[in-house]
C-alpha cells in the first residue's frame, strides 16, 4: 500500500487532522489485496514503533552507488546515510531506533551523495502505516518515480510492480494517462463515479476525450489493471499541471482582487484562499497557535470550529465568520491531488509558534502610538542612502553587550539604549546607540520574516529558509506563542529607528522556500508554484533544491501583494531581493510600480545573479528594467578593489588593493573598474557606457556572504593584521566616496 505524507527538514507544516487521510492519490481499491503474505512474519498485523527500520530502495537505472538517504526527525538534525548493500533490485539502509527514539516516524530525501541537484521532495515515513515483523523490525520498500517523488510500499512485489506513472489534463477536455506497461483495462472516474472506460492495447498510454470541459474543482481519477497483478487496481488522481502555463487557465482562474487571506473587521472576518484545483476546502479556527508538535498535547490539534468554504469562482474559496476574531488562529484543510493536508494560509499576516497556524489580528491594536504617521526624511534618490547591513541577533550576541538579557537576540534588543563597553579607561556606546552615532540613514536587516526553524528553541540562523513570507519570525520576539507580540515589538523597532532618522530595508528570499513538498504553496495548488526541468524534476538554480516560479501569474501577484503589505503595514522603506536573477523581469516591474505608488522613496535592489548563473548589471539594465528604479549590487567594483570572493589560488582573489604598483600600471583594468565604481558605474570607467546610472548601483566591498573585507585582505596580504586593517579602511573609504547607494557590512566599520 502506498502512503505519503510530506514534511520539511525543519517541519513547519501543520499536522493532519486525521491519520486516515495520509493515503494519497495512488492507492488500490482494496487494501487487503496489497499485502504480500509470503513476506509477512505474523498472521495478525502488528503496529507500533519498530526496533529498527530497513529501507529497501529501488531505482530503474540501478545507480545506487551515487545515492544515499538524507534523514532527520523533529529532534535530530539531517544526516546523509549511504546505502550499506545493494543488488539489481534494491539498495538497503538499516536505521536503528536510537536514531528516531520517541518519534512516530522520520523524514527522508533521496539524494546524490555529492550534491542536492536531483533530490527527491521530502517524504515522511509514518510508522503507523506499516506493519511490524514478529521480531519488531519493519521493512519499507521505496522507489523514485520518474519525477523523483518517493513512493513507499510494504512488499517488494508492490514496489516493483507495474503502476500508473502519470495522469494529467492535456487540455480542458482531454486526459492522458501513462503506465509503466500496457494495461488490461483503463477507467476514468469523476468524483468517484465511473464515467468512461477503455480496454487495454499494446500502448502503455491512454487518452480520454471528454464531452465537456472539466471543472478543476472536480476530482478526476484514472484506474487501471495490469497483467502482472490482475487482482489489484492501480489508481492515480488526475493532475491539472499541464494547464497552468496556458492563457486559458489564467483567463478562467487568475484572481486580481486584493483581498486574499483573512480580511478582519470588528463585525466579521472574510477568508479567501486561491485553490483552483482543490475539490473542497475547510476553514479551521483555533484559540491557540501552537500544536501538539510544540506541546505534546493532542487536544491542541482539535479545532474550535470547522467551517466548509464555498467556491466563489476564479479559483477562490470563501468563508465569512461573524464576530470579533482578533487573536484567533486558523488553517485550511485542502483536498486535492496531493490528498488532504492542513495548511497555513500563504497570505497569513501573523502566526503561532513555528508558523503552523495563521493568526487573525486587528493590527491597529498592536502598534506604538501614532505609528501610522511614521515619517522619514525625503531622499532625492537612492544615492542619498548610507546602508548598514545587520542581523537581528548579531547586534546583541556578543558578551560585551550589557543590556537586558531578556532582549538579547530579540527585536527589542535592536532598540535598547544605554549599553556601553569599557576597556583601558575608555568607554564606547554599543547596540542601538552605536548605530545611531554612525551617521547612517538606513539599515538592511537580514531576513526577519518567518523562517523554517524551532522558534521556541531558537538557534542562530541567517534566515534564508523561508516558511511564511508575510509573517515576522517568532524566534526574535519575547513570546513566540503569541503572534501579536512579534507584531507589537517589531513595530516598536520601526518606530524607534524612524525617530533616529533611519529607515529599514528588508532582505527577502522569494526565489525558493525551505522545503518544496512541505510548502503550503505545493500543498494548496500542487505543481503550480515551482519551476520544473523538461524531465519533470525540480529546477535548482537557487542551489537549495527548488526555484519559485515567479512568472506564474498568481505567484507574481503574491510577491507584489507581499511587498505592498510590508511597506504599508510596517513602513518598510526598501527591499533587497536574494538571487534577484531568479525573479522574472515582469514581476520586478510590478513590484517597482506598486511600491512607488505607496511611497516614491521606497528602494528596490538585489543580487543580479542566481545560485548557478550570473547576469551582473545586465539584469537591471535590461530592456524590461532599465526604466525602473530596480538596482543591483556592484560586484564589478567590489572585485576590482579587493578581488573575487574566493581563495582558490588562481589569482582572481587579488584586486587593485593587493597588487603591486608595477602590475597595476601594466594592467589598468582594475584601476579603471575602481574608477567606474567611484563614478557610479558597474564596469570600466572608460568602457561601461551602458551601465552608468548611479541610482542603479549599490556600491560595497563586502556583505554577509563570503569573507569580511578584513578577513579577505588578511588572507591575501600576507596575514598582517595591521596592513589588512589599513587596507580595509582604504576599501571602505572608496565606497564612502563613490557615487551610488553606499553599503557597509556591520562588522567592517
Amino acid at each position: 500500500m502506498l502512503f505519503v505524507s510530506s514534511c520539511g527538514k525543519n517541519d513547519n507544516s501543520s499536522t493532519h487532522s486525521d491519520t486516515s487521510e495520509l493515503i494519497t492519490s495512488e492507492n488500490t481499491s482494496d487494501s487487503s489485496s496489497l499485502k504480500d503474505t509470503s513476506t509477512t512474519t505474523s498472521e495478525t498485523p502488528i503496529t507500533g514503533t519498530p526496533d529498527s527500520v530497513s529501507l529497501f530502495y529501488h531505482r530503474d537505472d540501478n545507480g545506487y552507488s551515487d545515492y544515499g538517504i538524507w534523514y532527520w526527525t523533529d529532534k535530530v538534525a539531517g544526516n546523509l546515510l549511504p546505502f550499506e548493500t545493494y543488488d539489481d533490485n534494491f539498495a538497503v539502509i538499516n536505521i536503528p531506533s536510537t536514531m528516531y527514539e520517541g518519534e512516530n516516524g522520520f523524514y527522508l530525501i533521496v539524494r546524490k551523495k555529492s550534491t542536492w541537484d536531483g533530490q527527491s521532495p521530502d517524504f515522511y515515513l509514518d510508522f503507523s502505516q506499516y506493519t511490524l515483523n514478529s521480531d519488531l523490525t519493519m521493512d519499507v520498500y521505496i522507489i523514485s518515480t520518474e519525477t523523483l517523488d518517493v513512493e513507499a510500499y510494504s512488499t517488494p512485489k508492490e514496489a516493483l510492480g507495474n503502476r500508473i506513472v502519470s495522469a494529467t489534463l492535456t487540455s480542458f477536455s482531454t486526459i492522458k494517462a501513462t503506465g509503466t506497461a500496457p494495461a488490461n483495462q483503463w477507467s476514468l472516474y469523476l468524483n468517484d463515479e465511473k464515467i468512461d472506460e477503455q480496454a487495454g492495447s499494446d500502448s502503455n498510454e491512454v487518452i480520454f476525450n471528454l464531452s465537456t470541459d472539466v471543472d478543476l474543482t472536480d476530482k478526476y481519477t484514472i484506474k487501471a489493471v495490469f497483467p502482472d497483478a490482475m487482482d489489484k487496481i492501480r489508481s492515480k488522481v488526475v493532475s491539472a499541471a499541464p494547464l497552468f502555463n496556458t492563457s486559458e487557465f489564467d483567463s478562467r482562474y487568475a484572481y486580481d482582487e486584493d483581498d486574499l487571506g483573512a480580511v478582519y473587521s470588528l463585525e466579521s472576518t472574510v477568508f479567501k484562499l486561491w485553490a483552483p484545483t482543490s475539490y473542497e476546502v475547510t476553514l479551521f479556527l483555533y484559540k491557540v497557535g501552537y500544536t501538539s508538535k510544540e506541546t505534546g498535547n493532542i487536544l491542541h490539534d482539535v479545532p474550535q470550529k470547522r467551517i466548509p468554504m464555498e467556491y466563489a469562482g476564479q479559483g477562490v474559496y470563501r468563508a465569512e465568520v461573524a464576530g470579533d476574531l482578533d487573536r484567533m488562529y486558523y488553517t485550511y484543510l485542502v483536498n486535492n491531488s496531493n490528498g488532504k493536508n492542513e495548511v497555513i494560509d500563504p497570505y497569513a499576516k501573523s502566526a503561532g509558534p513555528n508558523g503552523r497556524r495563521g493568526q487573525i489580528l486587528d493590527f491597529a491594536k498592536y502598534e506604538p502610538e501614532n505609528f501610522d504617521n511614521t515619517t522619514f526624511s525625503d531622499i532625492a534618490s537612492p544615492n542619498d542612502l548610507i546602508v548598514y547591513e545587520m542581523h537581528v541577533q548579531d547586534l546583541t550576541s556578543d558578551s560585551s553587550w550589557n543590556g537586558d538579557e531578556a532582549n538579547r537576540g530579540h527585536f527589542l534588543g535592536l532598540i535598547e539604549s544605554g549599553t556601553t563597553y569599557s576597556m583601558d579607561q575608555t568607554t564606547v556606546t554599543t547596540g542601538f546607540d552605536h548605530i545611531k552615532e554612525l551617521g547612517i540613514n538606513a539599515v538592511q536587516i537580514m531576513p526577519f520574516y518567518d523562517q523554517s526553524n524551532d522558534e521556541l528553541n531558537p538557534a542562530y540562523n541567517w534566515g534564508y529558509n523561508p516558511a511564511n513570507y508575510n509573517v515576522l519570525e517568532g524566534g526574535y520576539s519575547s513570546n513566540p506563542k503569541l503572534g501579536e507580540v512579534r507584531v507589537q515589538e517589531f513595530k516598536q523597532v520601526v518606530s524607534a529607528y524612524a525617530n533616529a532618522g533611519i529607515r529599514i530595508i528588508m532582505d527577502l528570499v522569494y526565489n525558493h522556500v525551505a522545503s518544496f513538498s512541505s510548502s503550503q504553496f505545493q500543498k494548496i495548488v500542487p505543481d503550480y508554484y515551482f519551476r520544473r526541468n523538461a524531465d519533470g524534476t525540480l529546477k535548482n538554480e537557487s542551489g537549495v533544491g527548488n526555484d519559485i516560479k515567479t512568472e506564474a501569474t498568481m505567484m507574481s501577484k503574491y510577491i507584489v501583494d507581499s511587498v505592498k503589505f510590508w511597506a504599508s503595514e510596517y513602513h518598510i522603506m526598501g527591499f533587497r531581493f536574494d538571487l534577484m536573477s531568479l525573479i522574472d523581469d515582469a514581476t520586478l516591474q510590478k513590484v517597482d510600480a506598486a511600491l512607488k505608488a505607496i511611497n516614491p522613496d521606497i528602494v528596490v535592489w538585489g543580487e543580479p545573479w542566481s545560485g548557478g548563473g550570473y547576469m551582473g548589471p545586465a539584469k537591471v539594465y535590461s530592456a524590461a528594467l532599465k526604466d525602473t528604479s530596480v538596482a543591483a549590487f556592484n560586484d564589478v567594483g567590489r572585485n576590482a578593489i579587493k578581488g573575487d570572493n574566493n581563495l582558490n589560488g588562481n589569482g582572481s582573489q587579488y584586486g587593485w588593493l593587493q597588487k603591486e604598483p608595477a602590475h597595476n600600471q601594466s594592467n589598468v583594468s582594475y584601476l579603471n573598474r575602481v574608477k567606474g565604481m567611484l563614478a557610479g558605474y558597474m564596469g570600466d570607467y572608460y568602457e561601461a557606457t551602458n551601465y552608468t546610472d548611479p541610482s542603479k548601483t549599490v556600491n560595497y566591498v563586502d556583505c554577509h556572504d563570503n569573507f569580511t573585507i578584513f578577513d579577505h585582505l588578511l588572507a591575501t596580504m600576507g596575514n598582517n593584521p595591521d596592513v589588512s586593517a589599513r587596507a580595509s579602511l582604504v576599501a571602505n573609504s572608496l565606497v564612502l566616496t563613490s557615487f551610488g547607494t553606499l553599503f557597509f557590512r556591520a562588522v567592517t566599520k
